[in-house]
């Protein structure tokens, strides 16, 4: 018999996106430099690179500095929000040429003003170096989907914000 798979339900929230297309990558370290707890990922001329700290104004992987000159993308998050506070994904990104943004996803609230409607979904994804029984909390990145309805009253998959940290075998 052939195994049913279900996905989580979407709930409501709200998400704002502001984007700076004058944004440098210099513009969007300061901005996270006093976050706190931050993972992402900086795509680099020559790798991906697991981004584990910010600091410095510089961006840090598990291996050491991040060459800014190297870097044409980059997303950062905050990691783990409380699972059930009110915001539940933090994202910022750059990518060269096109300048930043500031993504932020809020968990549907009496009062809550700002942003527009949407919906979501937990989510997540198995990380590299991950072994079974596959139950550790580092064995996955997590994350959340967000659907917006769109003109003709669909609901659409419009994007997904990482919230999770990079395991031991890539961060």
């Amino acid at each position: 018999m052939a195994e049913t798979l279900t996905m989580p339900p979407l709930k409501k929230a709200m998400w704002s996106c502001s984007s700076d297309g004058n944004g440098t990558l210099d513009g969007l370290l300061a901005k996270v430099a006093s976050v706190g707890s931050l993972a992402g990922v900086a795509y680099t001329t020559a790798r991906a690179r697991a981004i584990t700290s910010v600091s410095d104004g510089r961006l840090r992987a598990s291996d050491g500095a991040v060459e800014e000159g190297t870097v044409y993308e980059v997303r950062i998050w905050k990691t783990c929000p409380p699972p059930d506070g009110p915001v539940l994904a933090h994202e910022w990104r750059w990518l060269n040429g096109s300048g930043s943004a500031e993504i932020t996803v809020w968990a549907m609230t009496e009062g809550r003003s700002g942003g527009e409607s949407c919906w979501y979904r937990k989510n997540a994804y198995l990380q590299h170096g991950a072994t079974e029984p596959f139950n550790k909390p580092e064995d996955t990145m997590t994350s959340i989907e967000i659907f917006t309805d769109s003109e003709y009253g669909n609901t659409v998959f419009t994007d997904e914000l990482m919230t999770g940290t990079w395991g031991p075998s890539n961060g």
